[in-house]
């Protein structure tokens, strides 16, 4: 678990704020793992007071708005600006397989999920998933897709909906000006396959992207070659799906 509390998967470090009273701290556990997991600091407010820190001392590369419960004043810093949805995507994909209707209860195989993981890559997410039986739910997908970020879920769920059903859902949104959405694998897929693609239009990317889901195996793309010089996902950031408040 990271010190500065939150999830597993939550991986940011801004400072060592922590006492070394976990040298002398023995966690004892039963033998079932749980499905999700999250420590909660005393400070329950830690992790926002350093995210706005950060945000006062990065004007420039961050984007925040505030919209209050009571229909207040909405506060925001670059809240106009353009940023990569990243990860964020499955909000909206998952929001479009529900707005589609479809019971949520229907089972699709596993393999439907699996052709999709690209190993390596996600930081033990697939893994927690535990979508581990032959058949399983689009509820139980579209959890992991959202409670462990699993890419090969939130991919199975595009695949289920159709990537034209997640754009329209953005725009019923009101997500006017958000690029087309694409799968986490036909990105990665991009990434080491076309030398062009950050300097296709985002309509290019989306129509790359699709003809790579259909035709790329994840096991071409294990994380070597995700995390080289030539084809760093940090170095693509800017031709990554980019959305901003309408």
């Amino acid at each position: 678990m990271n010190a500065e509390g939150g999830s597993s998967k939550f991986a940011l470090s801004t400072r060592d704020s922590h006492s070394e009273l976990w040298e002398s701290v023995v966690l004892v556990r039963g033998t079932r793992r749980p499905r999700t997991d999250f420590f909660l600091r005393a400070e329950s407010l830690f992790t926002a007071a350093t995210y706005l820190e950060w945000i006062a001392s990065h004007p420039d590369n961050a984007g925040l708005v505030v919209l209050p419960d009571d229909g207040g004043a909405t506060v925001e810093c670059g809240g106009d600006r353009r940023f990569p949805l990243a990860s964020t995507r499955k909000v909206l994909i998952v929001g479009a397989l529900i707005e589609s209707g479809e019971d949520l209860q229907t089972k699709i195989s596993r393999g439907a999920v699996e052709r999709f993981y690209v190993p390596g890559t996600d930081g033990g997410a697939h893994k927690r998933a535990e979508l581990d039986d032959p058949q399983v739910s689009l509820a139980e997908v579209a959890r992991a897709a959202l409670e462990v970020s699993d890419n090969a879920a939130a991919d199975a769920v595009l695949d289920r909906v159709g990537a034209a059903a997640v754009d329209a859902y953005a725009q019923h949104l009101g997500m006017s000006e958000q690029d087309p959405i694409y799968s986490v694998l036909g990105e990665y897929a991009a990434w080491t396959k076309d030398q062009s693609w950050a300097e296709r239009t985002p309509a290019e990317r989306a129509e790359q992207a699709e003809e790579l889901t259909g035709t790329v195996s994840p096991h071409e793309l294990t994380a070597p070659g995700l995390t080289s010089s030539a084809a760093s996902p940090r170095s693509r950031w800017p031709a990554r799906p980019l959305s901003a408040r309408s």
